[in-house]
């Protein structure tokens, strides 16, 4: 999700939950792939950080962040 779609969807809110959390499959950690590695982390970080933005630009009151044990 891209920046702009993210102020556009937090227009007029007062509170925000972000569970948006991409990861790789860690069923088996000992096969992780490290292209895929590669791949989750932007896109993961720079989708926290569109939150954070919007929610800054839109004085959203609270901004709530939750993940899961697999993104690490």
């Amino acid at each position: 999700m891209d920046e702009d779609s993210m102020m556009k969807a937090m227009e007029g809110s007062t509170y925000i939950v972000h569970t948006a959390a991409i990861g790789p499959n860690m069923d088996n950690q000992h096969s992780f792939d490290k292209k895929l590695e590669e791949k989750c982390i932007p896109v993961a970080l720079n989708g926290t950080l569109a939150a954070c933005k919007a929610a800054k630009a839109n004085k959203v009151k609270k901004l709530v962040i939750t993940s899961s044990l697999a993104t690490m």
